[in-house]
């Protein structure tokens, strides 16, 4: 761990020790400084005020992002404790927007909650400062669980445009269009779905 991180971390316990703050603020306050520092060293990125890409940062980065805030995110989000857990994902998503774990769960968080408005704002950062096939594909699915089919077929087809050979939208698409009784519409996203799938 560099030096300056662990001086950190002592800051932190002396302020603990004193009273200064409380267990929850400083291990907050820690992990935001070192998360800050840890981006700003990161030489991959030409400004520290930049986003960065999930799919070319350090993996040093992403691993000191998730240890931190994926893994307490989730843990959060088990326990019920949704504004946190909301809290944990959104600082991901404020430093790498195209991050798919934080994406995907702060769709399901949203749903949980019942403010998928809230996180349609992050899915439409993360494609309109990178435009990659998982990004897109995470946000078709979590438009066809709010049954927003039509924009939910845009991203995917921009998806395989892009490359990706996930399917599971279009059988999901097949699916929903097999229970409306629109079997045409059906065959013709399962057709989608096999010939991406070879």
């Amino acid at each position: 761990m560099p030096n300056y991180l662990i001086g950190l971390q002592r800051i932190g316990v002396n302020l603990l020790h004193n009273g200064v703050m409380s267990m929850r603020y400083i291990v907050v306050f820690v992990n935001t400084i070192c998360l800050t520092l840890l981006l700003c060293s990161n030489t991959a990125a030409a400004k520290s005020s930049e986003p960065l890409n999930y799919h070319t940062a350090a993996g040093k980065v992403i691993d000191s992002i998730e240890k931190k805030h994926l893994n307490g995110g989730n843990e959060k989000f088990k326990k019920g404790r949704f504004e946190f857990a909301w809290q944990e994902y959104a600082s991901i998503l404020h430093f790498i927007p195209n991050h798919p774990k934080a994406l995907e769960q702060i769709g399901l968080l949203s749903l949980q909650m019942e403010k998928p408005q809230q996180a349609k704002r992050y899915f439409e950062r993360a494609i309109s400062l990178f435009d990659d096939p998982s990004s897109h594909n995470l946000y078709a699915r979590f438009l066809l669980d709010n049954k927003q089919y039509e924009l939910a077929q845009t991203h995917l087809e921009r998806a395989i445009a892009l490359g990706d050979q996930e399917t599971e939208g279009f059988y999901q698409l097949a699916l929903h269009y097999w229970l409306e009784h629109d079997y045409s519409q059906a065959q013709q996203y399962l057709s989608l779905a096999l010939a991406h799938k070879n």
